[in-house]
């Protein structure tokens, strides 16, 4: 299977609202669920990384315009589970080259995200943009601005 580049895939998506987003955040901190904050350094020393963090949130409560993203997602692919990945600024902290062991659809909900693949190609993402990532298939998220990023395992 190849990468799959869907400009405009998904239209409800791009209605996804920061308030929903700060909802699932402090829902998953009030709560103690599963969300990972992606830092290059823990040092707080002068010469410690300037990067701002990218949240993980790995559950799913999926409060208002999530679920509706989700449900659209879900209406035309079989959805096993949602992350949602959330940044603050341009080049925040995030995985570095990685690859799942499931299929992905990732999905961008908010601002901009460019991806380089093991192919050599980059793909950048805006609200309504999908990317297919195979099982396996080598991927880098490179971040454009703040943003929302949804990534589905089929």
């Amino acid at each position: 299977m190849n990468v799959i580049y869907e400009k405009n895939a998904f239209n409800i998506v791009k209605k996804v609202t920061w308030d929903d987003v700060i909802e699932k955040i402090s829902h998953e901190y009030d709560n103690n669920t599963s969300i990972t904050v992606l830092l290059s350094s823990t040092s707080i020393s002068p010469t410690a990384s300037k990067k701002s963090p990218t949240i993980a949130c790995h559950n799913s409560y999926l409060p208002g315009t999530l679920l509706d993203a989700y449900k659209e997602v879900d209406e035309n692919k079989k959805v096993r589970d949602v992350h949602m990945y959330i940044s603050f600024s341009k080049n925040a902290d995030a995985y570095q080259a990685h690859h799942d062991e499931v299929d992905l659809l990732i999905v961008q909900a908010i601002g901009k995200t460019s991806y380089l693949v093991d192919d050599g190609k980059e793909y950048t993402l805006s609200p309504g943009d999908s990317i297919f990532i195979p099982k396996g298939v080598y991927h880098t998220p490179i971040i454009l601005g703040p943003r929302v990023t949804l990534s589905f395992g089929i």
